[in-house]
């Protein structure tokens, strides 16, 4: 039996279109992520608050909707809207307050939703409900509402362009089910594989192919341009680097990632410096990582790491209700002024944002702290190219020794444990949160202090090479004729004589010496003898 296209086929799509081939063309289920998981039951929970706070004697209906009502139908609530290969399902669909010229009742459609924040796919999954609306009304809605957690109403605009860009994408989901492919789209790795269900299949499948896409800054579009020229897979793209002069850059012109470069990086096992890093080491260094929740902007666990004289203590700052905010990042606020000068360390934009919401939340926004942060993504992202296919704290913290207590942590896991802290209490979370925090910072420190070693000693390290002057490794005979070539080549370019050999005549040169040819008659003073032909092989 064909499936019917669904909004979450639809919003597959937009995200990856191989999972989107997965679910609307396969048996197959994968295996979801518990992230999801938890907002499918939340956006479920509060779904039923929703309907259940509907007020029936509007004149409201529920149930699945074949024949909208004539003009003057009230609202109806957890509609399904089916047409003849496309079905969505509506929480509530409301009197659109502007007539339009048809004989029904126009309706706009109202979506409930599990998270606090508006997420792009959930806008997506609304557009693809006013589309189908549009099919049975013959007139797409113009707008639409999204209910958040909070139960704020957002209103979105649905306008013709981006329904133009949603046609596109059923009209290839049509395809597919029409005249199945006979093999699914590419795997193209990108940010949204840590929570597809499909995640451990196309990760086994991209490191078979070598594929591009195993680069996690690489576009679809930069990845197809490579693919144009001939480069498949990694070690393709890894022959491609070519050393070039360093040019001081203009202070517009803004230093690219280099892709040849890490994929070079990740063949030889070597770190590159594009340039060497400038971090300098401090007796009395304090590493910051937050925990939070970004859907409600809540901070839930302060993590800081305190290395001074080469002892190494770390304190935990944890709340156990998002009311418990303010006294732990005051707690927080009085242990960082016991070491007043100790710069700050993070990795990434996260914790530097965080501390600027508490900052204006629980104290004057003039406050010094935010001048003590040093980011270090700052020292590695488009200078140092460690032999990993990110630049993320973990892939890095890693390759440098350090081990998290579960292989695949990621935030995603982090959100994961602490709802079910939230719901049952149980303290073997709050450790697995405490271990997986402790040890993001001390990934931190040891990334600071190999930065600080690239910078000293980096040139003598056989495992560290430079992307502009790569180092030589020969004998002192070959080092030797290295020098040699190098002089000629100093030389060897097409304009030598008339920069560097001078050539002067007793008398002026007249026009008919421009004349002269090879071969002329005896006594011609053009006329010089044509050198015999070689008879002698010198080895």
């Amino acid at each position: 039996m064909t499936r019917p296209i669904t909004a979450e086929v639809a919003v597959a799509y937009a995200l990856c279109p191989r999972k989107a081939y997965l679910l609307l063309c396969t048996d197959e289920q994968g295996a979801p992520h518990d992230y999801p998981r938890i907002l499918a039951a939340d956006q479920h929970r509060n779904q039923a608050s929703y309907l259940n706070g509907l007020q029936p004697s509007q004149g409201g209906r529920s149930g699945y909707v074949g024949t909208l009502p004539r003009r003057g139908g009230g609202p109806l609530s957890a509609a399904i809207l089916k047409t003849s290969d496309c079905e969505a399902y509506c929480d509530e669909l409301t009197p659109a307050l502007r007539v339009t010229a048809g004989p029904g009742q126009q309706y706009e459609p109202t979506l409930v939703s599990g998270t606090h924040n508006i997420t792009h796919e959930q806008q997506l999954a609304l557009l693809f409900i006013g589309y189908v609306l549009g099919q049975l009304q013959n007139v797409p809605p113009s707008a639409g509402a999204l209910v958040g957690l909070d139960g704020r109403v957002h209103k979105v605009s649905l306008n013709q362009r981006r329904y133009a860009e949603l046609e596109g994408v059923i009209d290839t989901l049509r395809t597919w089910m029409q005249t199945p492919a006979v093999d699914a789209p590419p795997v193209i790795l990108n940010k949204h594989c840590p929570l597809c269900p499909f995640r451990v299949d196309c990760r086994a499948k991209a490191e078979h192919d070598d594929d591009l896409s195993l680069l996690e800054r690489m576009t679809p579009k930069a990845r197809q341009r490579y693919r144009d020229h001939g480069i498949f897979s990694v070690k393709q793209l890894s022959y491609a680097f070519r050393p070039r002069r360093r040019r001081k850059p203009s202070p517009k012109t803004p230093v690219k990632h280099i892709f040849e470069l890490q994929a070079l990086a990740l063949r030889t096992g070597k770190t590159y410096l594009h340039e060497p890093p400038a971090l300098v080491h401090e007796q009395t260094e304090m590493f910051l990582d937050f925990e939070g929740i970004p859907d409600r902007d809540i901070q839930y666990l302060l993590g800081l790491l305190v290395s001074q004289d080469g002892d190494v203590s770390y304190h935990a700052f944890w709340a156990d209700t998002d009311a418990d905010e303010g006294q732990i990042w005051h707690e927080l606020l009085t242990t960082l002024a016991a070491y007043p000068d100790a710069p700050l360390y993070h990795y990434g934009q996260y914790e530097a944002r965080a501390i600027k919401v508490l900052l204006r939340r629980y104290r004057p926004a003039a406050d010094q702290l935010s001048g003590r942060l040093v980011n270090l993504n700052a020292y590695v992202y488009r200078k140092v190219y460690f032999p990993v296919r990110s630049n993320r704290l973990k892939d890095i913290g890693r390759w440098l020794g350090v081990s998290w207590a579960t292989a695949e942590a990621s935030g995603f896991d982090s959100l994961v444990w602490r709802h079910r802290w939230d719901e049952s209490h149980d303290d073997a979370d709050k450790q697995l949160l405490l271990a997986y925090n402790e040890t993001d910072c001390q990934a931190l420190r040891v990334l600071a202090d190999e930065l600080t070693r690239l910078r000293e000693t980096g040139a003598e390290d056989p495992s560290v090479d430079s992307s502009t002057r790569p180092k030589r490794y020969a004998t002192d005979t070959g080092g030797r004729l290295h020098r040699e070539f190098e002089t000629i080549l100093r030389s060897a370019h097409a304009e030598y004589e008339h920069s560097k050999i001078s050539l002067r005549r007793d008398q002026p040169a007249t026009p008919d010496d421009d004349k002269r040819r090879v071969g002329g008659q005896p006594g011609h003073p053009g006329h010089y003898a044509t050198p015999p032909k070689a008879t002698k092989v010198v080895q």
